[in-house]
């Protein structure tokens, strides 16, 4: 009875075995692709409960890593013991360079190691691309990625000077930025035909500034019109807001403030600041 117990034990070892060992027929997509990547030909189910290792010098936001992965279908509960953790993040100097990572996902789990907290940041970003459904189970493929950027300054700029979009289309904006690994947030907060940040000492710049009575539509040179108001700005408390947010996704935000072109906003609030010190109004068509 013994040695038929033991027998059953070892095929149930090696039926375990072979399921863990199904071969990954998915298809792996990162953007942007990293400079190296292997691709073996198993898979790790990961299941719905993800339990997560972070070393304390990690830097890493365990509630960024939770909304993260939420839209995966996977919980997170995070241990302290690194050893049984499903998912690890590790700082390891000079592991790769500059906001680089290295990724080994295997039967064992997937660590992610870096030098710093922004390439374990990126390296999460590429785990959360990995996960895919097989037969059912969400899975992470084997791999083995070893990246760094190749450009130090990855931006993105979004122009409100024409158009106010509101703090919640700018964090949703961040959110995609940051899944793609780009670094720096252009925010164009001045034009001619609006201004759009709060300066408290100068108060028209927004109460005239930041509203225009009508907008050109069409093409660039039209001459039609909606006759529809625009207006909206950001008050300092909510840029403080959006900066902290960014800031939690990796992002440096560059503000672009226009002086002393494309200022007629400023000159419609505070006529003396024109050359010819007359009243104008906040401009309706586009250009200069």
């Amino acid at each position: 009875m013994k040695n038929l117990s033991n027998f059953n034990l070892l095929i149930i070892i090696l039926l375990f075995s072979s399921c863990r060992q199904q071969p990954f027929t998915g298809t792996v997509h990162i953007i942007p692709y990293p400079n190296q990547i292997a691709i073996g030909t198993q898979y790790r189910p990961i299941g719905k409960n993800l339990s997560i290792y972070l070393s304390p010098e990690s830097g890493m936001d365990k509630d960024y890593i939770e909304d993260l992965l939420s839209d995966t279908g996977v919980k997170c509960k995070f241990t302290n013991f690194k050893w049984i953790a499903d998912l690890t993040f590790d700082i390891e100097p000079d592991t790769i360079g500059l906001e680089g990572y290295r990724l080994v996902s295997n039967d064992y789990g997937t660590k992610i190691t870096a030098s710093d907290t922004k390439g374990l940041f990126y390296g999460l970003q590429t785990f959360r691309q990995l996960i895919t459904s097989q037969n059912n189970t969400l899975v992470i493929p084997f791999v083995e990625i070893a990246d760094s950027p190749k450009f130090l300054w990855r931006a993105l700029m979004l122009d409100e000077g024409r158009y106010f979009k509101g703090k919640e289309e700018v964090k949703k904006l961040l959110d995609e930025m940051a899944r793609l690994k780009m670094n720096t947030f252009h925010w164009h907060l001045t034009d001619d035909q609006g201004w759009r940040i709060e300066i408290k000492k100068y108060p028209l710049l927004t109460k005239i500034g930041g509203k225009r009575d009508s907008t050109q539509i069409g093409n660039w040179n039209s001459n039609i019109y909606d006759g529809k108001v625009h207006e909206g700005f950001y008050t300092q408390e909510e840029i403080k807001e959006i900066i902290d947010y960014a800031a939690k996704r990796q992002i440096t935000i560059v503000p672009e403030i226009e002086m002393p072109g494309h200022a007629s906003t400023a000159i419609a609030a505070y006529p003396q600041l024109g050359t010819e010190k007359q009243s104008i109004k906040v401009p309706t068509r586009f250009g200069v």
